[in-house]
């Protein structure tokens, strides 16, 4: 199985699925890594492992944008049979969406996607909201991606609960989140790529 990534920001779950596809833990290679952000660091990192980058124009118009996201997907060499969104903050065109029925799928920091999900919330607002609202657990998910963001209704797996320490700022629970975060998205892969994706 061919992957490309999305990644706008520091790419840490993109790394781990790199090392993870390199030690034949997965049965898939990434191919791409499209981002918004020319100078995130996870680009830096795709470059590091020699793996090919395309960096969307920013400026561009939406339209413009989402023309330019379709051609880099549809037409890539060799083709691609997933695209995983590890921290990738714009919305998945319609058309692209429909040209990879599911076949797009996500990682959200929070196991209620109505109530801490949606436009706005990534990376550490999520953990902060849940905080705030007085959660005693919380956990990750992973999910196919939809016109709408974190959309509910395409859950594909969960981690178990992780209880929030009294202690726990939005920064500390995220770290203690994550590891669970990736294993999990790196299962789903491996779920997707043995054909077992619900």
């Amino acid at each position: 199985m061919n992957i490309a990534i999305g990644a706008d920001g520091t790419g840490t779950t993109f790394e781990e699925i790199i090392k993870a596809a390199r030690n034949n833990e997965l049965n898939a290679k990434i191919v791409l890594l499209f981002s918004n952000n020319g100078n995130a660091l996870a680009v830096k990192r795709a470059r590091k492992y020699g793996i090919p980058v395309s960096i969307l124009n920013k400026d561009k118009s939406q339209e413009e944008h989402d023309t330019l996201l379709f051609h880099v997907l549809q037409n890539h060499n060799p083709k691609i049979d997933l695209i995983c969104l590890t921290g990738y903050l714009k919305l998945i065109p319609p058309r692209i969406i429909h040209a990879f029925q599911r076949k797009i799928i996500n990682s959200h920091p929070s196991l209620d996607l109505k109530k801490f999900g949606g436009k706005g919330m990534y990376g550490i607002r999520v953990p902060r909201a849940i905080i705030k609202a007085g959660l005693k657990k919380t956990g990750s998910t992973i999910h196919f991606v939809s016109k709408q963001y974190d959309d509910p209704n395409g859950v594909i797996k969960q981690t178990n609960p992780l209880t929030i320490l009294p202690s726990d700022t939005a920064e500390t629970l995220l770290l203690r989140q994550l590891p669970f975060e990736r294993m999990l998205y790196i299962e789903v892969i491996n779920m997707f790529c043995d054909n077992r994706l619900p």
